[in-house]
């Protein structure tokens, strides 16, 4: 939605959740695109902080740990060292592992964290392209979770995505044992944590359709 329509990246809660009245006010927390919740402490010496949850399930981005949020505040802890970031529920985020240049980055394999809302269900998508050039080749990926089936689909563009996809990370789904792709097992690393499963050792080529199940 950055790319083709503009949005803002760092959005003000009210951009989210307009129907939720008592957004308007508030300017001491946002989002980072729809799926990030930030509430950081503004006042000098304060070690927790009344954070506003709308009505979703909102994931510790550190702990995994979950917020059933209930269009009310919350008090969270927020020692010197932490900024509370939050994982809002049904969303999908891509990311590559960081490197310390832009361009190393780039370099760094993907993962995906799939945080399923109430219902078992979470969307996302991955736009890519070479970072530098205005017209150059692109691709868009829509990403959907649904009753334990993680799907990849090519939507458009040709731009070829060399990094692998080498971890998912399943929040709210319980703990999974076994994973297949395309019907075929893969051996893979599962931890379990907080009601999260964090599966590593892949490596899915992000240019091609792909249907990743789970079983528990």
């Amino acid at each position: 939605n950055s790319v083709e329509k503009g949005w803002p990246l760092a959005r003000a809660l009210v951009f989210e959740f307009p129907h939720v009245a008592d957004t308007a006010g508030i300017d001491t927390q946002f989002l980072v695109g729809d799926a990030l919740l930030i509430s950081p402490v503004l006042t000098e010496g304060e070690t927790s902080v009344d954070a506003f949850f709308p009505r979703s399930i909102w994931y510790d981005w550190y702990d995994y740990s979950a917020i059933n949020g209930a269009n009310a505040n919350v008090t969270l802890d927020s020692p010197l060292e932490h900024v509370n970031v939050h994982i809002r529920g049904g969303r999908i985020l891509p990311g590559q592992v960081p490197a310390l240049t832009t361009a190393d980055s780039r370099k760094g394999e993907f993962f995906l964290i799939v945080a399923a809302d109430e219902n078992n269900h979470a969307v996302g998508s991955l736009y890519y392209d070479d970072g530098e050039t205005f017209d150059t080749p692109h691709r868009w990926i829509d990403l959907s979770y649904n009753d334990n089936v993680l799907t990849i689909k090519q939507v458009k563009g040709s731009y070829q995505i060399l990094p692998c996809l080498s971890k998912i990370t399943l929040l709210g789904v319980g703990d999974v044992q076994t994973v297949m792709v395309n019907d075929v097992h893969v051996a893979a690393t599962i931890a379990h944590t907080n009601g999260a499963s964090l599966i590593e050792g892949l490596c899915l080529d992000l240019n091609s359709n792909a249907v990743i199940s789970f079983d528990f």
